[in-house]
């Protein structure tokens, strides 16, 4: 089951940094691999149903708190992204001929897309912070989360999670690899900034129960 678990996660990461080069990528692989992502998102989600039948049981600690918000988060942008994503079809779901709320669905879809890669990649991070406690792994996490930060600036990220620019400025002679790089440098930094925000939580937890 653990192996499973790696190549569905691993498959999930790889789509969704394709996923944000939607601007340099057909309509029609944008849409087709979403639906894909979507699938395998929903089998993650059943591989993990016990957190749903745990929800209401045991003490929320400020770990489980955090954990429990970025999940229900990441899952909200899911959901729009989803329902958002088959409003603005134009080869997959074009036979459904929606034709209202397709401006609120492009912002919805613009910002959720954003948010939820953060959201996702933060998510992953918290629930890997046994592989930081590994020295060489560290070391590239952090080397790779540099080179990520700076991609964020260059990329105009932060303009595009608050909405402050509703379209990608993105440079046409980039190759579509050198965004890959980019784009999943950014993954690395926002799993980075979990894994390091899981760790000081369960420092916390530990210190709680030390001290409490």
């Amino acid at each position: 089951m653990r192996c499973e678990r790696i190549a569905l996660d691993t498959l999930m990461s790889m789509l969704l940094v394709l996923q944000m080069l939607y601007f340099v990528l057909s309509e029609l692989w944008h849409e087709v691999a979403g639906c894909l992502l979507l699938v395998l998102f929903a089998v993650h989600h059943f591989m993990n149903r016990r957190w749903y039948k745990t929800m209401r049981k045991g003490r929320y600690n400020r770990l489980r708190i955090a954990m429990s918000a970025i999940d229900v988060l990441s899952l909200f942008s899911i959901i729009a992204l989803a329902i958002s994503g088959v409003i603005l079809s134009q080869h997959v779901f074009v036979f459904l001929d929606i034709r209202v709320g397709m401006d609120s669905a492009r912002i919805l879809h613009f910002a959720a897309s954003y948010w939820g890669f953060f959201l996702i990649s933060l998510h992953a991070g918290m629930h890997m912070t046994g592989v930081l406690k590994k020295k060489p792994v560290c070391i590239g996490s952090v080397a790779i989360s540099i080179y990520g930060i700076v991609c964020f600036v260059r990329e105009r990220i932060l303009s595009y999670m608050f909405l402050r620019t509703l379209f990608v400025l993105s440079d046409y002679n980039v190759a579509a690899p050198v965004y890959v790089l980019r784009y999943a440098s950014i993954m690395v930094l926002y799993m980075t900034l979990g894994a390091l925000f899981g760790l000081l939580l369960r420092r916390n937890k530990n210190q709680e129960k030390k001290y409490g």
